[in-house]
């Protein structure tokens, strides 16, 4: 079982931007800034973590459970975070750094899944603060 907070500020991902066409091909890129800087720390955190926990990949279906917690803007009222990013390109980032952290060999072996984004409760980088919750553990 994998159980992580990874501190930051959650960047979506799936959006791309056309470019233009390479070899009959069309370029595309991601549309948000800020997605490779969290994939990338999202995969460092979870090599390190996995190394320090002796974790083993994993070869069959998974559950997966991850809580984001947003920051909540200053003059935001509301109780949950009922505006962007959305909830599945949340997720997408963190799926996709998790198959090249090695927690398992592709995100298709996701059978479970369960997703919240909550407003961090903190301001720190401590686990109150923004970031995710990652927990994985296999399908039984």
């Amino acid at each position: 079982m994998l159980d992580l907070f990874v501190p930051g500020t959650p960047a979506p991902q799936g959006s791309k931007a056309f470019k233009g066409m390479r070899a009959g091909k069309p370029i595309l890129v991601e549309q948000s800034t800020r997605v490779g800087p969290w994939r990338e720390l999202l995969t460092a955190q979870l090599r390190v973590h996995g190394a320090r926990q002796h974790h083993q990949q994993l070869d069959g279906p998974v559950h997966v459970a991850l809580v984001f917690q947003l920051v909540r803007g200053k003059t935001v009222k509301r109780e949950h975070p009922t505006t962007p990013p959305d909830l599945d390109k949340l997720t997408r980032a963190v799926l996709d750094s998790c198959t090249a952290a090695g927690v398992w060999r592709d995100d298709s072996q996701v059978c479970s899944l369960h997703v919240r984004k909550l407003y961090a409760t903190g301001t720190t980088r401590g686990p109150n603060g923004p970031g995710v919750r990652i927990s994985v553990s296999p399908l039984v």
